[in-house]
């Protein structure tokens, strides 16, 4: 299956103990985070059908776009489980497809050579699917409320103003740190063992642990001393990133975010594979 995913950075400090219908699944086309344009004169006039691919990893449909962008015009429904025929890659995150003779573009994300299953759970040697709204870190979710937040953590230790988003303060607790805008949770960081992701990884846990939880489709940087693997899903509110930097083939520290900035959404798509 093909998977959504993607690099970038996330600065943070290092604090110690003491110290759906439509496509995306939720993707929201008045997100004003989401920007990008196309020119259709520079769209290929390629339509020569190359292969059949199923309609995946959604909720009831996806849309088809008449260009490759999550702004375009909406052409039709795509029912899940459907075969559209393949045409070619757009983009990193749109292919070119033919559905029911109109030609149109769909998040490659949600399209796979095999047809989703029926009320089973994924094979053991395969990754569970992800959204956006699936992912988690110590029991939180981007687009949570501070409400929610002292419900789950209690009281944080400190607030202070974050150096590296406009607008947002850092919520201080001993195992993880919250970035929060206005109401809502915009980023979790943690290097503590005892905080630990949807699918219980956390600090410690193996590089191949979070392969297998996670999928081969990542992008793949070195910075600061460690690897990063990143897997960005769209959202509503934007680009939500789980990043995971790997130091001697174990997890340093998780972290999860959200990316509303155009150029560095890009970035991150710009370099996704499989690895």
């Amino acid at each position: 299956m093909l998977l959504l995913a993607g690099g970038g950075f996330f600065a943070f400090q290092h604090f110690h103990a003491g110290d759906t219908h439509g496509d995306e699944v939720a993707l929201n086309d008045n997100n004003p985070a989401v920007t990008e344009t196309t020119n259709e004169n520079n769209l290929s006039d390629n339509t020569t059908v190359i292969g059949n691919y199923y309609v995946v990893n959604c909720q009831t449909s996806v849309t088809l776009r008449r260009t490759p962008s999550t702004t375009s015009v909406e052409l039709a429904q795509v029912p899940l489980g459907q075969t559209v025929g393949f045409i070619e890659e757009s983009n990193a995150e749109f292919s070119k497809v033919n559905y029911n003779g109109t030609i149109g573009y769909i998040l490659t994300q949600y399209l796979s050579a095999q047809p989703p299953a029926q009320n089973q759970p994924p094979a053991q040697n395969q990754p569970a699917s992800n959204n956006a709204e699936s992912l988690s870190l110590g029991g939180l979710r981007m687009g949570d409320t501070v409400d929610k937040m002292h419900q789950v953590l209690g009281r944080e230790d400190r607030v202070t103003p974050s150096k590296t988003a406009s607008n947002s303060t850092n919520c201080e607790y001993r195992d993880i740190v919250v970035t929060v805008k206005g109401n809502e949770i915009t980023g979790l960081v943690s290097y503590s063992p005892a905080v630990k992701t949807e699918r219980n990884l956390h600090e410690g846990s193996s590089l191949n642990e979070v392969i297998a939880a996670y999928g081969r489709r990542c992008a793949v940087q070195d910075y600061d001393g460690a690897r990063l693997y990143e897997y960005p899903y769209e959202s509503s509110r934007g680009l939500v990133v789980m990043r995971f930097a790997i130091k001697n083939n174990v997890v340093d520290y998780i972290s999860l975010r959200i990316v509303t900035d155009g150029n560095e959404r890009q970035k991150i798509l710009s370099m996704v594979k499989t690895i």
